[in-house]
């Protein structure tokens, strides 16, 4: 079976309104669009320089900033755990209610429970001012609490 194409060429293309133009390489953009794309992108990144704050850094001892936290822990059963700040963490244990005091600019807790019995509860708050900003409790056996907050 012979094809048949206009005038016997060979497909190329052109029969079906296809032209191949000149090669091009690079983006395939006309110069006025590429224009304003470069210029909102430049625009955005001013934009977002401008927009850029410094913030201060944290986990540093500040004594300015410094408040006193009071680090409650209430319990049924026996516990041990760490409070304080990156810098320095003090290891307590015990067996009821405690209370301890830090004085950081921010401040974590991190208790558990040393038993598996049933019924045994873990509550740890930290508190400043009177004023609770975190507290957690679990009743699960060897149940972990961690919490923190910041002057």
């Amino acid at each position: 079976m012979k094809a048949n194409y206009k005038n016997d060429q060979l497909a190329t293309g052109t029969e079906t309104g296809l032209q191949q133009g000149p090669e091009r390489t690079g983006f395939d953009i006309r110069p006025s669009i590429r224009t304003a794309l470069v210029f909102v992108l430049l625009l955005a990144l001013a934009v977002a320089a401008t927009s850029i704050r410094t913030v201060p850094q944290t986990g540093y001892y500040d004594p300015s900033r410094a408040a006193t936290f009071t680090i409650e822990v209430q319990s049924n059963t026996s516990w041990h755990g760490s409070y304080g700040s990156a810098e320095s963490m003090t290891t307590v244990g015990g067996a009821s209610n405690e209370y301890f005091q830090v004085q950081e600019t921010i401040v974590s807790a991190v208790f558990q429970i040393e038993t598996a019995n049933d019924g045994v509860t873990l509550t740890v708050s930290i508190v400043q001012n009177s004023m609770v900003l975190a507290t957690q409790t679990t009743t699960a056996a060897y149940g972990v609490v961690s919490l923190s907050a910041n002057a």
